[in-house]
């Protein structure tokens, strides 16, 4: 019986599906299948990298075509084409850098927040109907999880600020 097969032996918390590993594994997935959901087609409608970028310039402010690639993951040869049609749409502007004359920052405008705003309305209600499968109650206790888990996340208030839950 040497040469039997070794059982099979389950990691820690493999068969627990509430273990924390678990439950990581499983809210990366959701975060997948969601982040798949066909996208909206309007006339206003953005990509997701062109959803990103506008998204990015408009938290983040101005900044460099080259910092911006970084920041999204992409070459920049590639955001390069997509930088040029979103401004021939009147999105985003090139204007001097103010730390460095000789380079350019990209910001946001007037249109191009309209158009984020409107593909944002567009996103969250399409992947808001996947949460219409909960009834109020397990929407109240997800939310109030969710709310739990960012906390949890995000980091800790700096020392001798209020903290958040007294803001």
């Amino acid at each position: 019986m040497a040469n039997a097969p070794k059982p099979h032996r389950p990691k820690p918390g493999a068969g627990n599906r509430a273990a924390p590993v678990q439950l990581a594994e499983r809210f990366v997935m959701l975060a997948r299948v969601v982040g798949r959901q066909p996208r909206v087609t309007t006339r206003d409608s953005l990509g997701d990298t062109r959803y990103e970028l506008l998204h990015t310039l408009l938290h983040e402010g101005p900044e460099r075509p080259g910092r911006l690639a970084r920041r999204l993951g992409v070459v920049a040869t590639t955001l390069t084409p997509m930088i040029d049609g979103l401004e021939a749409e009147g999105y985003l502007d090139r204007v001097a850098d103010p730390d460095d004359r000789r380079a350019q920052v990209l910001q946001l405008t007037g249109p191009g927040l309209a158009a984020l705003r409107i593909a944002r309305r567009d996103r969250l209600t399409q992947i808001g109907k996947i949460f219409t499968t909960l009834n109020q109650s397990e929407r109240t206790v997800f939310a109030d999880l969710l709310d739990k888990l960012l906390r949890a996340a995000s980091p800790q208030d700096p020392p001798g600020e209020p903290t958040s839950s007294a803001r």
